[in-house]
Formats: C-alpha cells, structure tokens, sequence
C-alpha cells in the first residue's frame, strides 16, 4: 500500500516520513534481536537532567512507555533509538542523574 501525503503540510509531511524511518528501523531490530534499546535525555522543571536508555521487547511497551513520560514530563525531553555496532553490541547513553537539586 503506497502512502500518500500530498494533503499534508511540509512540516506534517516531514515529520510523517520521519516517523515511518523510526519504526522501520525499530522493526528491524525487533526481528533481529527479538529488543530494542532508546537512549533518552530528560530535564525536569527544577533543572534535573536524567539521562539513560531503556529496553523494549514491542512496539507496543514503547508506545506505552513514551506517552506516559510524555504525560509527566516537565521540561526538555529527546529520545531516539540506539545505535548497533557491528559486533552486535549498543551505543546506549552512560546513566546519570543530576543538576541543580542532583546533589541533594
């Protein structure tokens, strides 16, 4: 089935493309690995940055997963799928936590 975007606006155009990219390379890890890693990066309203990854084994716990932090989230959120080296290993973010109350 061809899509079709010609009554999308440029910005709506590019974003849908976008989102068909991701998901086609989550599914390609999903049926190679059986799992896949996120690498996020959050900073809540007090100036806390948290960052770190997370596993999914569908797509459906990360849909879940990312509308609940949407939900809650306070400040400035990214996320994008990890990387596979070719070893087979992951470019997952190193997990921290911390900025202006990190030390408290």
């Amino acid at each position: 089935m061809k899509y079709d975007t010609k009554d999308l606006t440029p910005e709506e155009r590019r974003k849908s493309i976008n989102q068909y990219r991701e998901e086609n390379e989550i599914l390609k890890q999903l049926l190679k690995n059986g799992f896949f890693y996120v690498n996020y990066t959050s900073t809540d309203c007090d100036g806390c940055t948290s960052v770190g990854f997370w596993k999914f084994e569908s797509l459906e716990e990360y849909d879940e997963t990312l509308n609940n932090t949407m939900e809650w989230q306070e400040g400035a959120f990214s996320y994008q799928l990890a990387g596979q080296y070719p070893d087979g290993s992951f470019n997952l973010n190193e997990e921290s936590c911390g900025g202006q109350w990190g030390a408290y």
